[in-house]
């Protein structure tokens, strides 16, 4: 069962919520916003089996009992006053055929607790039709319904969506923290292993973990080989890289791979700013050999490029044309040479 005492390094958070409930002035939608991967899905379900706990004392923040139906339910999120609506299908949206079920979700009281709880994941995939079709729950809820946008992309949430609910702003982990949280959950992962999923993860446990476990290291160093094999004499270079990095053809692969360019810029502002210190592994000699022939507006440049390929493949845009532009830019912006 989610508990709240799992949600770590949250807490403002926790607080804004705790003051809300304590002194019953809960809002009826919040908007939990941050990073991807740093609590905000787990402290909604934390707080959807909180509220729908029938032994829970209102106005107390405390876990679910643990104990009553209503928390076995929750267990396996099969609760008849739990509705969560997350994207789907091949576009990865939001659609309003799904919008609209919470409206009909909203129109019966709850059948076995004092509240419904409505999670509505990765909020800002909602197109605009079903944004639309959100607005009037949003803003006239029956008194029972707590409603929880989450979201790390709270920009592209409509204004109208924006201004109806209640932000509660969600931070990054500190690298101490994630390392003690490696350390409970893979304790048998070398020290080297963790320190570099963890640099990589930009403040995420989620990220951290998914790093170390399911090949993204492996893959971040094959991003670093196809960058070494660019050659702005021989266009080809650009093709086969592009298909060595899209084998999988699959868009969150693609998409971690821009994250991996993302952090190669981001480190090569650290060096040409004086903050970043590079040692002697295969990624230090590369960002050397990059800030040699770099220049700053060109770094810029490409910060913004990357921002837009992400949208781009998020979009469902074509990640083989994404790909061979961005790419392209990074030649342009480069004398790319064969790192020995």
């Amino acid at each position: 069962m989610k508990t709240l005492a799992n949600i770590q390094g949250q807490d403002a958070a926790l607080q804004h919520l705790k003051n809300a409930i304590e002194s019953d002035r809960m809002h009826h939608g919040y908007i939990f916003k941050g990073p991807e991967g740093v609590g905000k899905r787990h402290f909604a379900l934390t707080l959807a089996t909180m509220l729908l706990c029938v032994k829970r004392p209102e106005r107390t923040f405390i876990d679910g009992c643990n104990q009553c139906p209503s928390c076995h339910k929750m267990k396996t999120l099969q609760h008849p006053d739990l509705l969560i609506v997350e994207p789907s299908g091949a576009s990865n949206t939001i659609k309003i055929n799904e919008i609209r079920e919470i409206s009909k979700f909203v129109r019966n009281h709850p059948f076995e607790s004092p509240h419904q709880v409505i999670i509505i994941d990765d909020a800002h995939t909602m197109t605009k039709e079903a944004s639309n079709a959100l607005l009037k729950t949003l803003e006239e809820p029956p008194h029972w319904v707590r409603m929880f946008l989450v979201s790390h992309r709270v920009n592209r949430l409509l204004d109208t969506i924006r201004s109806r609910g209640q932000f509660v702003q969600f931070k990054k982990l500190r690298n101490a923290r994630l390392s003690e949280l490696v350390d409970e959950s893979l304790p048998q992962v070398d020290l080297a292993t963790k320190k570099l999923a963890i640099e990589l993860a930009e403040g995420s446990i989620s990220r951290t973990l998914s790093f170390i476990n399911e090949g993204v290291l492996e893959r971040r160093q094959l991003t670093l080989e196809m960058i070494e094999t660019l050659d702005a004499n021989h266009p080809k270079t650009i093709n086969d890289a592009v298909s060595v990095l899209l084998k999988s053809k699959d868009r969150a692969h693609a998409s971690e791979i821009v994250d991996h360019l993302q952090l190669i810029i981001r480190d090569l502002v650290g060096v040409l700013s004086g903050t970043r210190i590079l040692d002697d592994s295969r990624r230090g000699l590369l960002l050397k050999k990059l800030a040699e022939s770099a220049r700053l507006n060109d770094i810029l440049k490409l910060r913004i490029q990357l921002s837009e390929a992400k949208n781009m493949i998020s979009r469902n845009g074509n990640t083989t044309l994404v790909f061979e532009w961005l790419l392209s830019e990074f030649v342009d912006s480069f004398t790319f040479k064969k790192v020995s």
